[in-house]
C-alpha cells in the first residue's frame, strides 16, 4: 500500500537535460538529472510542498486541476485545489499568465 502524501513532478528525457535548481517553482527540488537510461530511471522531479495533490488528501478534497503548458521556454506545471480553481478554467478558457507561481518548470535546455 502506497501512503505518500505528497505528489511527485518528474521529467524523463534523453541524454545531458538537467534540471537548474534556480527555476521558480512551489515545489522542492528532488532531483535534477533528467536523462533516463537502462538502470536510472529517476528523472529530474519535484515534490509538491502540500498534502492535498496526492492521494488520501486529493481524495478528501474530490481532487483537484492539474494544467501543464508546452512552450518554447519549457515545461510548466500548475496544481490547483478543489476549492481554488481559477474561474478562467471552470469557463473553459484558461490563461496561465494569470495562475502565479506554477508547482513546476522545467526550462527548455535545448537537449
Amino acid at each position: 500500500m502506497n501512503l505518500n502524501s505528497q505528489n511527485q513532478i518528474t521529467l524523463h528525457s534523453g541524454p545531458g537535460c538537467l534540471l537548474d535548481k534556480a527555476a521558480d517553482a512551489l515545489s522542492n527540488h528532488l532531483g535534477t538529472t533528467c536523462e533516463s537510461s537502462n538502470g536510472n530511471n529517476a528523472g529530474c522531479a519535484y515534490q509538491q510542498q502540500g498534502n492535498t495533490s496526492y492521494g488520501h488528501g486529493f481524495n478528501m478534497q474530490a481532487g483537484g486541476v492539474f494544467a501543464h503548458t508546452l512552450e518554447n521556454d519549457g515545461i510548466t506545471v500548475w496544481f490547483f485545489d478543489r476549492d481554488a480553481i481559477p474561474a478562467d478554467i471552470a469557463a473553459k478558457k484558461p490563461d496561465p499568465s494569470n495562475w502565479g507561481t506554477p508547482a513546476a518548470f522545467f526550462p527548455n535546455t535545448q537537449c
